[in-house]
């Protein structure tokens, strides 16, 4: 008996195992071919979440205790960042709070708590003022 002989009598035997494999193999790659498909929306998503959250943001600058104010005006003066194509600085206070609702005194914990000045609306292109006399957004 010749190979192709062996090959097509083995298919013919074979055929139910074969077409389970075939399908099996079908339903791999269209399981694959989704995952990709999921995993490359998923990431642009969260690459639109985060552009939108971050917006103008390049870099960010951290301390556990507060800069100096003058600090934004210096990075700003600084040639070096004139010349990466950087064009603002918007410095900021990050806090972690406690907030009591008034009326409820419903308590919401871990909340974060920005200080920004005009400069926050400008860096992100918002036609908005900060407030005045202590009040909060």
């Amino acid at each position: 008996m010749s190979t192709p002989q062996l090959l097509k009598r083995s298919l013919i035997y074979y055929w139910r195992t074969n077409i389970a494999v075939v399908l099996g193999v079908a339903v791999a790659i269209a399981v694959l071919a989704g995952a990709l498909l999921v995993g490359d929306s998923v990431r642009g998503s969260l690459r639109d979440l985060m552009v939108k959250r971050l917006g103008a943001t390049s870099f960010t600058v951290t301390l556990p205790g507060f800069f100096r104010e003058q600090l934004a005006a210096d990075i700003q003066t600084d040639s070096q960042f004139r010349s990466n194509d950087l064009s603002h600085v918007c410095p900021l206070i990050q806090l972690e709070g406690t907030i009591t609702h008034e009326s409820s005194k419903r308590l919401a914990t871990s909340i974060k708590v920005y200080g920004v000045d005009d400069r926050f609306w400008r860096f992100n292109f918002i036609e908005r003022r900060a407030p005045e006399n202590r009040n909060v957004y």
